[in-house]
């Protein structure tokens, strides 16, 4: 019999005083109070009603129903409260307490009412209520705050009640008790990088993303991230989970808004400056340091590229040196600004600086357009000049006729001479390389070309998909990876992507913008262009025109490549759709390619849907055993 079964006669529950049994007392509901102290502040009610029901089938009523018997086994934990209208606040058991609670008010509830002639119980809906002084058996102690703290937490870890909130404000308000990171991790068996984890989910999450979090909107790993931020950025962070950014995509978006210390160039330990290592708060894993305060760590990057500056100048191996910060996440050269240095011209270096990440790079083969300019006037005076100083050594009179408009206009143009394909050859190549070699040193330009040239062979071809091939007959449904990619991509480039209702792929939207300028736009990475390509290149890889014949030796190739030939195996299931598409005959010799041991037995006499049914019941075996139908096989 359990402590709970030797309580006081009810008649003793009117007194406000608790009444000892050994170290259990019996104290009335109605003197008994929740206590704002405890974590966990979510309680499921259909679990509260399932428990309300247990413990009114528990107690024992009188004949005139009063209570005789609590139906609560196992006792809850309280301190005394000095408050004049209650006599105990809870730390451990508000579960029970909320139950009885349901019960105090009066609950419609499905209970057993009887049993049939075969013992089975019969149910039914019966009204059941308790008085508002039914007895709870409590054990008390004296606890300060962060012990009641610690006795609720540690019974809601222990049955696994808490949500990862409550969790974290339980630790929060430990360390705000007094507790020690240390004390908590070894009290709840947890790692201390864990706790406080916790403690800047509690801290960080902020209004908004708790109500967020607790509602299911966000899960718990993108609330991670947006712990971690503050002010704009976490706003901007919010907004992006809510349009279904995972947390990978949240951490590349503050990895882009945060001053790294791996892209510091100065002397981290000598700057004094303040770190904020996020691996050891266990929020995001192996996001790196960051320094608390960007604007001056920036500071501090442009000092030391100003000194680089002044090396490369006194090294006398440059005709301009500059040091450029640039408004982005990434040290890119503002296109718009830059050209490459022609020909003859002194090369100029530029220390370029990314002022949200502190990033930086070297540009050695760019110049400003302006320079680039100026050079090519420079350079047509001085040719100019030349040829007045040759005139004049020769003692003729410098022409300036073919220079003139009008003898220009006056001047009847010859027809020109045939010229032999060599040259042609040559020009188109010239042409060519010069293009090639502005792609090559421009990988993400080159990505944009890329993916702008398969959107719009695609949309030429007349459709909407954007494939490399023409949609197949039996068109290979998009994967679970291929609709998360994308969903992302979606994200990314909303301005230019949409997905389709139901097959979930891509379209792009009819707006009569220019695509190339689209993926061009300043806040578009490679990382995105990357992860675009991947799309728009993936899902042609597996189609050929005849689903009927074999795949071609360029996909035979491609598999054997992937190594993916044993993958098929995983991804393949019998259903009864496909094995329908055979004849009776067909399923014959199909069971004949099966182990002997997973071969279905009684199948001669079998109709055919007797035997889809019969090769179904072997389905788990079969695929257990490595097997699946020649036919779905790559070549070997």
């Amino acid at each position: 019999m359990t402590a709970a079964h030797e309580l006081t006669p009810a008649a003793d529950l009117r007194l406000t005083t608790p009444i000892l049994t050994t170290d259990t007392v019996t104290i009335p509901f109605n003197r008994v109070r929740r206590s704002t102290l405890n974590p966990r502040k979510h309680f499921d009610l259909t679990g509260l009603v399932e428990l309300a029901v247990s413990i009114f089938e528990r107690t024992t009523f009188d004949d005139q129903g009063k209570v005789l018997h609590t139906g609560i086994e196992q006792n809850l934990l309280g301190r005394p409260d000095a408050a004049p209208e209650y006599d105990t606040e809870i730390a451990a058991g508000e579960r029970r307490y909320r139950s009885v609670g349901l019960l105090v008010e009066g609950l419609t509830a499905p209970i057993k009412i009887g049993e049939d002639a075969n013992g089975r119980p019969i149910m039914g809906e019966r009204f059941l209520q308790v008085p508002a002084d039914y007895p709870m058996p409590f054990k008390l102690r004296e606890m300060d705050d962060a012990e009641l703290i610690e006795t609720a937490t540690l019974e809601n870890v222990m049955r696994q009640n808490m949500t990862p909130m409550e969790e974290a404000d339980a630790f929060m308000g430990l360390i705000g008790a007094g507790r020690s990171v240390d004390y908590i991790a070894t009290k709840y068996g947890m790692h201390p990088a864990t706790v406080e984890g916790r403690a800047q989910l509690a801290s960080g999450l902020g209004k908004e993303g708790r109500k967020l979090l607790d509602a299911g909107e966000i899960n718990l790993e993108q609330a991670k991230v947006i712990a971690s931020t503050s002010g704009a950025l976490k706003k901007m962070l919010l907004d992006h989970a809510l349009r279904g950014s995972k947390a990978t995509t949240l951490k590349n978006l503050v990895k882009q808004a945060s001053f790294s210390v791996d892209n510091a160039l100065f002397d981290v330990e000598a700057s004094g400056l303040q770190i904020e290592d996020s691996q050891g708060l266990g929020l995001l894993g192996d996001f790196p340091a960051q320094f608390k305060d960007p604007k001056a760590a920036l500071s501090k990057q442009l000092e030391k590229l100003h000194e680089m500056k002044a090396e490369e100048e006194a090294s006398g191996n440059w005709g301009h040196v500059e040091v450029l910060p640039v408004d982005s996440e990434y040290a890119n050269l503002p296109t718009q600004d830059f050209v490459t240095k022609p020909q003859g011209m002194k090369a100029h270096l530029i220390l370029i600086c990314a002022t949200k990440t502190g990033k930086t790079g070297r540009a050695e083969t760019f110049v400003r357009r302006s320079a680039a300019q100026d050079f090519k006037r420079e350079e047509k005076a001085a040719e100019e000049a030349a040829r007045v100083a040759r005139a004049n050594a020769n003692g003729t009179t410098p022409s300036t006729e073919a220079s003139s408009p009008s003898a220009t206009s006056a001047t009847i143009t010859p027809e020109p001479p045939k010229i032999r394909e060599a040259a042609h050859v040559i020009a188109h190549q010239t042409r060519a390389q010069t293009i090639q070699g502005k792609l090559a040193s421009d990988p993400k330009l080159c990505l944009a070309v890329t993916c702008d040239a398969l959107l719009k062979s695609k949309q030429h071809m007349g459709g909407n998909y954007m494939e490399l091939s023409l949609p197949m007959p039996k068109e290979v449904p998009l994967t679970p990876e291929g609709r998360a990619l994308a969903t992302e991509l979606a994200q990314t480039f909303g301005g230019l992507l949409m997905q389709e209702e139901g097959s979930g792929r891509l379209v792009k939207r009819g707006l009569g913008f220019d695509v190339l300028d689209e993926l061009t736009e300043p806040q578009i990475t490679t990382d995105d262009l990357l992860k675009l390509l991947a799309y728009l290149t993936h899902q042609q890889a597996g189609q050929w025109e005849h689903p009927q014949s074999r795949p071609p030796s360029r996909v035979e190739k491609l598999a054997d490549k992937l190594s993916v030939k044993g993958d098929v195996q995983a991804r393949f299931t019998l259903t009864a759709e496909y094995l329908d598409a055979y004849t009776s005959a067909g399923l014959h010799a199909l069971i004949e390619t099966m182990p002997q041991e997973h071969r279905p037995v009684g199948i001669f006499k079998a109709s055919k849907k007797e035997l889809i049914g019969l090769i179904l019941e072997k389905a788990a075996g079969l695929k257990q055993a490595g097997w699946m139908p020649d036919l779905v096989k790559f070549k070997a």
